[in-house]
C-alpha cells in the first residue's frame, strides 16, 4: 500500500491512502463515468470526464500501475478511454486538469473521486447488469481506504447504486440499501 508523509484527513477520522485497491476502484468508477458522460452528451460533462480521465492516466503512470485500457463499446471513442467526442491524442487545456495535477497524489485522487463518482453511480443506478455491484464494490473500496464520498451524494443523497433486478444483485448490505432511493429505470 502506498502512503504519503502528509496524508489528507478524510473519511471517518482516518487518512485517505492511495493504494493499489483505491486506484483499481477508481478505474472502475472512471469507465462508468465515461459511459454516463457519453449517454448524457453534455459538452461540459464530457470535458470534465475527459480531463479527469487524463489526470487518472497520469496518476496511474506515476504510480507504476497498469494504464487505463480501452473498451470496445458504443459509448467510448474507438480504441480510447475517453467519451465519444474527445479527439485522439487528447491533452486537456482547462483549469480542471491543471487543478487535478497540481496537488498531492492523495488529494488528486480525492478530487478525481469527487468528479467521477457521481456520474458512475448515476450510470450504474437502476441498470439490470453488473454495473451496480461493480460501482458498489468500488465505492466500498474507496470508503475503506479512507476517501470521503460525502460530496458525491449531492443530488442522489447516497453513494450507492441499486440493481434493477433487486437486492440480490447490487451487493449492498441492508443498512446500505436503506440509504438508497428507488432507482431510475433504463
Amino acid at each position: 500500500m502506498l502512503t504519503y508523509a502528509n496524508p489528507v484527513p478524510t473519511g471517518p477520522g482516518k487518512p485517505a491512502q492511495m493504494s493499489a485497491a483505491a486506484l483499481a476502484a477508481l478505474t472502475q468508477i472512471q469507465w462508468m463515468a465515461c459511459r454516463q458522460a457519453t449517454d448524457g452528451g453534455e459538452e461540459g460533462i464530457i470535458a470534465r470526464v475527459a480531463a479527469a480521465t487524463w489526470a487518472l492516466a497520469v496518476t496511474l503512470d506515476e504510480q507504476g500501475c497498469q494504464p487505463l485500457q480501452p473498451t470496445r463499446t458504443a459509448r467510448t471513442a474507438a480504441g480510447s478511454v475517453y467519451p465519444i467526442g474527445v479527439p485522439a491524442g487528447y491533452r486537456p487545456r482547462d483549469q480542471i486538469a491543471v487543478m487535478l495535477l497540481d496537488s498531492d497524489p492523495t488529494v488528486r485522487l480525492q478530487r478525481l473521486i469527487d468528479l467521477l463518482h457521481p456520474l458512475a453511480r448515476r450510470y450504474a443506478d437502476g441498470r439490470a447488469s453488473a454495473a451496480a455491484s461493480t460501482c458498489n464494490d468500488a465505492t466500498r473500496t474507496l470508503l475503506t481506504t479512507g476517501f470521503d464520498l460525502s460530496a458525491t451524494e449531492v443530488g442522489a443523497g447516497t453513494v450507492w447504486a441499486r440493481d434493477a433486478h433487486g437486492p440480490a444483485y447490487d451487493g449492498l448490505s441492508p443498512q446500505q440499501r436503506a440509504t438508497v432511493r428507488p432507482a431510475r429505470q433504463h
